[in-house]
């Protein structure tokens, strides 16, 4: 059985113009070291480390030892799934977080004509306006190819955000989707969607709201 090492690091700066919103400043690193069970099937065990630095509410130093299964997990069913402790060491807030986390990334493709992909998240992270969230989400998306020059597709989120810093707040929300894309020839693909967001808070109404959303492109590729 064969040992493989992954190692990653990385560095992200998001600034905003927005009054309210804290730039955040990212670095982190991560390594997994895989064994190979057989041709199809790996297991793995991963660490995290990873700082944030945002202007208002300072520095947190976030830490995750996972472990878990990739590549073929089931017959037709190809992905991973991951799943450990984090820790949360809030260095200039009140509040520190330790909890369960998990990562799904699954893809069934029982034929060559229909696809269904499976992802679901849980832990810690940074809010935009600042402080720490526990997020927890899952996302189902759909396609089938209609034709041979027609795809449908349609997907499906919903998730939690528990402020950590705000005793009691949670919003959730739900986000539904459908679009189609059409290959109208060797180069050129249409595409059209419509999707609709609704979050609502259990403390701030201010939160509360839904969002409608139609697009449609052009794309060209050679």
């Amino acid at each position: 059985h064969r040992l493989l090492l992954d190692f990653t690091a990385g560095y992200r700066a998001n600034r905003y113009q927005t009054t309210g919103l804290d730039n955040l400043r990212t670095s982190f690193v991560s390594a997994d070291v895989f064994r190979v069970l057989n041709p199809k099937l790996s297991a793995f065990l991963g660490y995290r480390l990873s700082e944030d630095d945002a202007d208002g509410t300072g520095r947190s130093v976030d830490q995750s030892l996972t472990t878990g299964l990739s590549r073929q997990i089931l017959p037709k069913v190809r992905g991973s799934i991951r799943a450990g402790w984090t820790t949360r060491d809030a260095r200039q807030a009140a509040t520190n977080y330790s909890g369960f986390t998990t990562t799904v990334d699954l893809k069934w493709t029982p034929n060559t004509q229909f696809s269904l992909d499976l992802s679901a998240d849980q832990g810690v992270k940074t809010a935009p306006r600042g402080g720490s969230l526990e997020t927890r989400s899952g996302q189902l998306d759909t396609s089938y190819q209609v034709t041979r020059k027609l795809t449908a597709s349609a997907t499906l989120s919903v998730g939690s955000n528990r402020f950590l810093d705000l005793l009691g707040r949670t919003d959730r929300y739900v986000t539904s989707k459908a679009g189609l894309s059409y290959h109208a020839g060797k180069h050129v693909t249409l595409s059209t969607s419509v999707s609709q967001t609704e979050n609502r808070s259990n403390l701030s109404v201010e939160a509360d709201y839904r969002r409608r959303q139609a697009s449609a492109s052009v794309a060209y590729a050679w």
